[in-house]
């Protein structure tokens, strides 16, 4: 015979919503629990819900006039026609990377070579060895990121395949970083926005189940990867960006 442990308040679920809770299990001592309301996604992890610290952090625009980066009070980055010309094209030879009619960034590789953006971003003194959140939204096809302190370079965050969906992506730099998007194959990869989370909030993903459908939903992990179904919608992967990237998180097709 023994006495069960006590119950305790760890926290409240989102704005007090209906919630379902899965549990991410990568090992007995890595472990997460996932929180979903309606149309959202909330992680906490060792009882404490992941969060983002404020950050003055803004987009560098490239001038190609100048061959080189103006600063800009930018902290969006949609892919309107002029915002796309913000980006460094590097693309290698025969890939292409262009704005779409719809306002995204199309990247198309050629099978052996890469289509290839570059973004800097200005950190401030006071925002240097700050933790930054990323807020992607790739729209079709497979997009590749990097984040260095270099263009080009990878020093924050190596290669990660970005599927179609939303992505919350933590790098904590010490100065100026850069983003890049690159693809290689020649089915072409669209990126809608990217934004840098400025003000201090829990970390969250949109996602598609709203508060009717949380009793649906069913699920099974696999390493990094929870598949999610629910009746009435396209299969979703909730994904860990790896045991590197503790505090980045997906969803996506």
């Amino acid at each position: 015979m023994m006495f069960r442990p006590g119950l305790g308040y760890i926290f409240g679920t989102r704005d007090n919503l209906e919630a379902k809770y899965i549990d991410f299990v990568f090992a007995t001592d890595d472990t997460a629990l996932i929180e979903l309301t309606n149309g959202n996604m909330r992680v906490a992890v060792d009882d404490v819900i992941i969060t983002r610290p404020a950050v003055t952090s803004t987009f560098f625009r490239w001038n190609t006039g100048t061959v080189s980066w103006d600063t800009s009070s930018d902290t969006t980055s949609t892919f309107t026609a002029a915002d796309v010309g913000y980006w460094r094209d590097n693309d290698e030879s025969g890939a292409t990377s262009v704005h779409v009619a719809s306002d995204q960034l199309s990247l198309t590789g050629t099978g052996r070579l890469l289509a290839i953006r570059d973004r800097k971003v200005d950190v401030s003194v006071a925002s240097a060895n700050v933790e930054h959140s990323l807020y992607i939204f790739v729209t079709r096809g497979n997009v590749t990121l990097r984040i260095g302190s270099t263009e080009g370079g990878e020093e924050y965050l190596t290669d990660r395949t970005l599927r179609p969906g939303q992505h919350s992506i933590s790098v904590t730099p010490t100065g100026d970083f850069f983003i890049r998007f690159s693809n290689y194959s020649e089915i072409a990869g669209f990126v809608t926005s990217v934004e840098i989370q400025q003000a201090a909030a829990d970390m969250t993903v949109d996602t598609p189940w709203n508060t009717a459908d949380l009793a649906n939903v069913r699920w099974t992990q696999s390493g990094d990867v929870i598949f999610v179904a629910c009746d009435g919608f396209i299969q979703k992967r909730i994904e860990r960006q790896g045991a590197s990237s503790p505090r980045s998180w997906s969803v996506v097709d």
